[in-house]
C-alpha cells in the first residue's frame, strides 16, 4: 500500500478486513514486508517463486537473501531489507 495516505490506507485495510471477515479470499501484491506480515499466506518471488506459506515460515534470512540479494540486514533481533529500489 505504498503511496497511499493515511486515510486511504485505513480505508483499504477496512475493506480487506471486511472481506476476510466474510471469508472471502483477498490477494494483495506488495513490496512491504510489514504489510505482508499481516497476511495469512505469503509468496516471495524473484523471477520464480522462492517460498510460499505463513509469514513466520517464509520470512527467513535464507529466503529473504534469495529474494532481495544481500540487502538483508539484521536490526536487533529482526531482519529487514535495505530497500533502494534497485530491483
Amino acid at each position: 500500500m505504498t503511496g497511499l495516505d493515511i486515510t486511504a490506507r485505513e480505508l483499504v485495510l477496512s475493506v480487506v478486513a471486511d472481506e476476510v471477515a466474510a471469508r472471502r479470499t483477498v490477494l494483495m501484491a506488495t513490496h512491504s514486508l510489514a504489510d505482508a506480515r499481516e497476511c495469512d499466506l505469503v509468496l516471495l518471488l524473484n523471477t520464480t517463486p522462492i517460498a510460499i506459506g505463513p509469514p513466520d515460515e517464509v520470512f527467513t534470512e535464507s529466503n529473504l537473501v534469495r529474494t532481495f540479494g544481500h540487502r538483508v540486514v539484521h536490526v536487533g533481533d529482526s531482519l529487514t531489507v535495505d530497500d533502494h529500489h534497485e530491483h
